[in-house]
């Protein structure tokens, strides 16, 4: 048995990082997706998918040439197969993170412009969403060649064969430059009909490539001279067009070749210099995109175990290239390189590649930190390393700020041990873990068949020679009357279900059956997965014996050590273990998730720890710290503090003893004073001084009084609650009062507040509107809901302005990557086109150009289209939707209505809550109507039903009265026509009759939950949000300034105080309808209502005093 010992002689970074569109996979129309009855993915992929967590797919692969016309429509609609999985995409995605899909649109058939126009127009206007990229055509040149083939029509129409004949590149560039075109023009047009959708999906064409039949340039390996022939085709437009160019990576090379990874030529496939070739041909740089790759189908000796490590040696190259995206072929399929099983399997099924597959998923995928939004991503290191034995030893290195994975192949038809050197990664290390991928041999029974557990739905026999016939037979275990070992075959040849004879390995000296040999390209073996334990910290080393072709995955987990310097930093950390430095200077320190370490030296810093056990070293300075939840450790340093400790145990440690300092309670707040130190404390359980350590409530006793509730300062306080009841009183300054879940009372006191009653709030208001129309002008798109409640908060808080909000957005990566490296004009012509969707007006451009000339930043220039009439009109619509959507209040009456026509009862208050809440994060609401007839609650009732007994039953238990004549057979002809059960409850829920016999219910279930917040304003411009249940809102005549109440219900009680109001027709008089807002005015008190009617404010809704 070979024995190595390898260690790293040396290491450099790529800047190539792994990205989620390197997890791709093809969803194949007649493989994946049924061709007939539902047209929906089969239940393996999509168990594959989902268990995955896979969200870039193509479809419907190369199908799209032989057998489905996606582009046709059917009585001008989506052909029923495309909307079932686009249906079926969108129903799948998560919110946030969709399902992207790149469609595969068809060049080997003339199909006309006008179709194509009108597919893509339909497809992006319905699910533009989800349509990232339109590739053009798969594989021109790849298939048999019949220079006569007629093209005018596809082969999906021919009942008699599927063929379609490869293409020359003079044939795929014609046909590329008229579906270029015709998709552009649908683009183009969609965006005059509905700017609002601003959906531009990546159009992508194929590198040349001349290994195919249909190539020009087959047999001279010219791919230089088959990217000139396509592109001279393409007029000027289409080439402008281009997004993208496209190749299929498969790995060709056999193990006889070579058991050494060389990284030549044929390895790679020249996809390096192929697309470099491409990018100087068209004159600018576009991305790659390999939009299938894996083992070739037909390489035997490099499948089963021995295709992880060639998985792995692929992904590396598509990373160093900088792919932009991959996608596996296929994911499941009755292919030898099949990832996660057989086309028939009911569920995810993985081979050894789809292990190796997974494994980087989990491993290598980016995460990004909701506390901070730092994304870990993991870069391809460049190596060299001792003791490999000529490359016996694979190793792929990656390398991020919390992580080092390292995976180690045996390249070797015999077993072997490996000894990996960890010395070189362990200085900041917390953590490995190694885990070996091997084969389950209870799973060799030594053929590569695939077949199931019946014998069926098996992969064809492979056909041998007579060499390899005569080392077969040689085997222990061969038998010539087996068919599974040897057919023989009419005409002379041999086929066999056996894997190639030279990757079937001996295990002992005299083998004697089939157990004593190790099946090294069995395509359908079973991956074993074993966590490997030693004390690899103690050690530095890594041993394990691996039988041919094993990996083994080490995870090297270590702190992030960030330092600043001597001016004012700001150092941002994310999920894994940090620690900062910030040395001299004001600096702002974020850390996120972790259990991480925070020094904030000299100067007067912001310290945020974020969740995790941390340690924080405040240090000299007027220091803010946020430790964040969990148990954390806070040493006060010297100088003026304000700690919040935050949820957990926390323990602020003093330099000095107990009696060096003096306590007093300010507004509640505990404050210390001593030793050089004035020290604000909140949310802290435990006070640690030299001398002695006591709990905070023991300490606060000994004073004489405890405080209820958190109390702010005559500065900028953010206070937040718990799941508790709390008091919760802002005092001076501008502060924001969060209560989270609870029945809380938060007081604004004097200054411009906002108090939130629940997590999230402040739908409806001025800055709401301000942050959707940046991220919208900013980056195109909506925000994500965590990204908008925080800028919300922060700009109606005052805490930043909208110039400084636009200006960090400006700043950001995103918004660079498009508008980073241009001029002023392309930068101006570029922000017309993505904020208003047109082109500039000679004006227009002149005008901000020469402002950017006369130093207006571009920032600035960015707030003022955000800002301008034109994109208010765009957006406004929208913006009001996205408000509409993602406000919990707003889906109260439809969850209660859906309880009551559903269930024909009132919600429970934990159903209630939860099913708003999973509303107004996005869910679909037909999804969730659906969700609750599946339930067996409605089924014990409707579930067995005809039509018309269904029908009936709904009159009677959502209307509570017999149906008429009309409205049965109105619903019975509609239910027989197809129209769906969830769409006629949906109907009857939202009817008139039922929404305003249920009017009164829902205000008297609300009010029977019992009074939820109280929020009362004070002296300032403060803006109140009550959330979910019955709020009071408290209003007093000496609260001068203008207030406004994001989301008053019908529910919620408005208090009035000391206005000297004898009855509520007094307090109605002071009140008018102005737009779609009621606004209270009197004694120099102003308080808008928003997005409410006059007309629903009443008596009992009215509380004086």
């Amino acid at each position: 048995m070979a024995s190595y010992s390898v260690s790293l002689s040396s290491s450099a970074a790529t800047g190539t990082y792994v990205t989620d569109g390197h997890f791709g996979a093809n969803a194949l129309h007649d493989i994946n997706i049924s061709a007939t009855g539902d047209f929906l993915p089969n239940s393996g992929f999509a168990a594959t998918v989902d268990a995955l967590d896979l969200t870039r797919l193509r479809y419907p692969g190369g199908h799209t040439e032989n057998t489905i016309d996606i582009t046709r429509l059917d009585n001008g609609q989506l052909r029923a197969e495309v909307r079932a999985f686009m249906d079926w995409v969108v129903a799948n995605s998560a919110p946030g993170n969709p399902i992207q899909v790149t469609v595969v649109l068809p060049t080997k058939v003339d199909i006309p412009a006008a179709q194509i126009e009108a597919f893509v127009y339909l497809l992006l206007e319905q699910y533009g969403d989800h349509v990232t990229g339109l590739e053009i055509g798969n594989e021109y040149s790849i298939g048999p060649r019949d220079a006569n083939f007629d093209r005018s029509s596809h082969p999906e129409t021919n009942p008699d064969s599927n063929f379609v004949s490869s293409m020359t590149e003079e044939e795929y560039g014609i046909a590329a430059n008229r579906v270029i075109n015709a998709a552009q023009d649908a683009i183009d047009r969609l965006a005059r009909d509905q700017p609002g959708l601003d959906h531009d999906p990546m159009i992508l064409l194929q590198l040349g490539d001349p290994s195919g039949a249909g190539s020009t340039y087959k047999g001279n390996g010219s791919w230089d001279e088959a990217n000139e022939a396509i592109l001279q085709w393409l007029d000027t437009r289409a080439l402008g067009a281009i997004d993208g160019a496209v190749a299929h990576y498969y790995y060709n090379k056999s193990h006889e070749d070579s058991l050494a990874f060389d990284g030549d030529y044929q390895q790679v496939r020249s996809i390096d210099e192929r697309i470099a070739n491409f990018n100087t041909q068209l004159g600018r740089e576009v991305p790659l995109f390999i939009t299938e790759w894996n083992v070739l189908n037909s390489n035997d000796n490099q499948l089963g175990m021995a295709s992880p490590s060639v998985l792995l040696e692929m992904f590396e190259f598509m990373v160093r290239v900088e792919a932009a995206e991959a996608f596996i072929w296929p994911l499941q399929h009755r292919t030898a390189n099949t990832i996660g099983g057989n086309r028939s399997a009911t569920d995810m099924d993985l081979t050894a590649g789809g292990a190796a597959f997974q494994m980087m998923i989990d491993s290598l995928s980016p995460e990004t930190s909701t506390e901070t939004g730092h994304t870990e991503a993991f870069e391809s290191m460049v190596t060299g390393w001792n003791g490999t034995g000529n490359g016996a030893v694979e190793i792929n290195y990656y390398a991020s700020p919390y992580h080092d994975v390292l995976y180690v192949s045996l390249r070797d038809l015999s077993p072997g041990t490996v000894r990996v050197d960890l010395q070189p990664f362990l200085a900041e290390a917390t953590s490995v873990q190694v885990t070996r991928l091997t084969m389950d041999r209870t799973s060799s029974d030594g053929l590569s068949d695939l077949a199931d557990a019946d014998g069926m739905n098996r992969l064809g026999r492979r056909t041998i020679d007579q060499a390899e016939l005569d080392a077969l037979s040689r085997l222990a275990f061969f038998d010539d009357g087996d068919k599974n070992h040897l057919q023989v075959l009419s005409g002379g040849g041999y086929r066999t279900y056996l894997p190639t004879a030279s990757s079937i390995v001996p295990l002992t000296t005299n083998p004697r059956g089939l157990t004593d040999y190790y099946f090294a390209t069995e395509v359908d073996v079973d991956p074993l997965l074993v966590s490997l334990s030693g004390d690899f910290l103690g050690t530095g080393q890594v041993n394990a014996s691996l039988m041919p072709y094993d990996v083994v995955e080490i995870v090297i987990e270590k702190k992030w050590i960030q330092e600043g310097g001597s001016g004012n930093d700001r150092i941002i950390g994310g999920l894994g273990q940090d620690v900062v430095l910030g040395r001299d200077g004001d600096d702002w320190i974020s850390t996120g998730e972790g259990n991480d370490t925070v020094k904030g030296g000299f100067g007067n810093d912001m310290l945020n720890a974020g969740t995790g056990d941390d340690s924080i070293v405040a240090g000299a300075g007027n220091d803010t710290v946020y430790a964040g939840a969990g148990n954390d450790l806070i040493v006060a340093g010297t100088g003026i503090k304000i700690i919040h400790g935050g949820a957990g145990k926390d323990t602020v440690r003093f330099d000095g003893t107990r009696a060096a300092y003096t306590a007093t309670l300010e507004n509640g707040v505990l404050r210390l004073r001593g030793d050089g130190t004035d020290a604000r404390l909140d949310g802290v359980e435990t006070l640690a001084f030299r001398d002695q350590t006591v709990a905070v409530s023991d300490y606060l006793s000994q004073l004489g009084t405890i405080p209820v509730g958190q109390y702010g300062t005559a500065f900028n306080d953010r206070l937040n609650g718990t799941t508790d009841d709390e008091f919760l009183s802002g005092d001076a300054g501008s502060d924001v009062l969060v209560g989270h879940s609870g029945c809380d009372t938060l007081i604004a006191g004097d200054g411009t507040d906002l108090l939130i009653g629940e997590t999230r709030g402040l739908y409806g208001s001025d800055a709401s509107a301000q942050v959707y129309r940046a991220f919208q002008a900013v980056f195109g798109r909506e925000p994500d809901l965590n990204g908008h409640q925080y800028w919300t908060t922060q700009l109606a808080s005052g805490a930043v302005g909208l110039d400084q909000m636009v200006a960090a957005f400006v700043g950001s990566a995103e918004f660079q990557s498009t508008y980073g490296a241009t001029s002023d004009t392309r930068f101006v012509t570029l922000l017309y086109n993505n904020v208003f969707g047109r082109a500039p007006q000679a004006a227009g451009l002149s005008g901000w150009t020469g402002e950017l000339a006369n130093g207006m930043s571009r920032a600035e220039v960015v707030r003022h289209f955000a800002e301008s009439p034109e994109h208010l009109g765009l957006t406004r619509a929208a913006q009001k939707a996205f408000d509409t959507t993602h406000d919990p209040t707003e889906w109260t009456d439809d969850v209660y209505r859906l309880f009551r026509a559903v269930f024909d009862r009132e919600p429970d208050r934990g159903g209630f809550a939860s099913w708003t809440d999973t509303l107004a994060r996005g869910a679909d609401f037909g999804q969730v109507v659906t969700a609750f007839m599946n339930s067996p609650e409605f089924l014990a009732t409707y579930g067995t039903t005809s039509n018309t007994q269904f029908v009936t039953l709904l009159y009677q238990n959502v209307l509570k009265r017999a149906p008429d004549a009309g409205g049965m057979a109105a619903w019975t002809d509609a239910l027989d026509s197809g129209t769906s059960r969830v769409a006629v409850v949906t109907a009857f829920m939202g009817s008139p009759e039922f929404v305003s016999r249920t009017a009164g219910d829902v205000v008297a279930f609300m009010r029977a939950m019992g009074s939820d917040d109280v929020l009362e304003a004070g002296t300032g411009n403060d803006i109140l949000s009550g959330g979910l249940y019955a709020d009071t809102f408290v209003f007093e005549a000496s609260d001068d300034g203008r207030h406004m109440v994001t989301d008053l219900e019908a529910w919620d009680t408005i208090a009035l105080r000391d206005f000297g109001y004898a009855n509520a027709a007094q307090a109605l008089s002071r009140m008018t309808q102005q737009g779609d807002d009621v606004v209270f005015q009197d004694q120099g008190v102003t308080v808008v209502f928003n997005d409410f009617e006059l007309a629903q404010i009443t008596a009992d809704m009215l509380s004086l005093g």
